[in-house]
């Protein structure tokens, strides 16, 4: 199935037009990243519907920008040069745990936007219950 966005769509969202920092390779690699999470979880009723809905794009898009956001902070870490997202000019200092806490705020938007499309959660995420084994000759 193809992605719901694209790399326009999440350049524009994150405001990273500079592709030293955001190439399109790693842009992509954020896009399928976010649509192979969105697949997992989404009620199969949507999966294959045509057109797509405007909320399954835009909560593609800010997950997307959640994962390449968090991608560029980590690399933008290590390099010694101040960084400019759109209007906003982050400092070496604050740089990843701004970019971090963007990262954060467009997950929780893009969960929160596509959450009518889920299948409903059901326990925890892929936890089984297990028996109980002693441990260090435990009884």
């Amino acid at each position: 199935m193809a992605e719901f966005t694209d790399e326009s769509a999440v350049r524009v969202k994150t405001q990273l037009t500079d592709a030293v920092h955001a190439p399109t390779e790693l842009i992509e690699t954020s896009i399928t990243d976010a649509h192979n999470a969105l697949l997992e979880r989404l009620d199969p009723r949507y999966a294959d519907a045509v057109p797509v809905e405007a909320e399954l794009i835009r909560g593609e898009t800010l997950l997307a920008g959640a994962y390449l956001l968090r991608s560029v902070a980590a690399g933008a870490s290590v390099r010694a040069r101040d960084l400019r997202l759109g209007d906003r000019y982050i400092e070496e200092g604050n740089r990843y745990a701004a970019m971090s806490r963007m990262a954060d705020r467009f997950e929780k938007e893009a969960w929160e936007t596509v959450s009518r499309f889920l299948v409903p959660l059901t326990g925890g995420f892929g936890a089984a219950a297990t028996r109980t084994e002693p441990i260090l000759g435990e009884d």
